[in-house]
């Protein structure tokens, strides 16, 4: 009985190790694929639409509040 569990987990091992050998070169072969094609995939460059930091204190005000409130 011992025997065949441990034959079992050699077996379990043995599938888990080659799935995750399998996953690692479709990941390499993958990151390959996209380094030989970056040029068909551009990054999006999205400048100057940044939100300004406003200089209001209304809202560390309001959360000040609502924290002690809530700990009350």
């Amino acid at each position: 009985m011992i025997a065949q569990g441990f034959v079992l987990m050699l077996v379990g091992m043995c599938v888990v190790f080659s799935f995750l050998v399998i996953l690692v070169w479709c990941m390499m072969i993958s990151a390959n694929f996209f380094k030989k094609f970056a040029h068909f995939f551009p990054e999006e460059q999205n400048t100057g639409n940044l939100k300004k930091i406003s200089s209001d204190h209304a809202d560390v005000a309001v959360a000040i509040a609502a924290v002690q409130a809530f700990i009350k």
